[in-house]
């Protein structure tokens, strides 16, 4: 996780925290466009080795107490 930047950072929080709902929420929490937030999934995704949503919140499900509490 140390290669994310801080932004990068709080959208994986983000997510992580708001399994339950669209992107477009998301975005909408982030105060950013949806596509801006696919932007940030991708260079995450590219990051972090993954391929999807779904293998960012297992990522993040090791992590769950390390992300919520910064």
């Amino acid at each position: 996780m140390d290669a994310l930047t801080e932004k990068e950072f709080s959208v994986v929080k983000t997510v992580a925290s708001n399994s339950e709902i669209t992107l477009k929420e998301i975005a909408d929490k982030l105060h950013i466009s949806e596509h801006t937030l696919r932007n940030h999934l991708a260079s995450i995704y590219e990051k972090l080795g993954l391929r999807s949503r779904l293998e960012l919140y297992i990522f993040c499900s090791k992590f769950l107490k390390e992300i919520k509490n910064n």
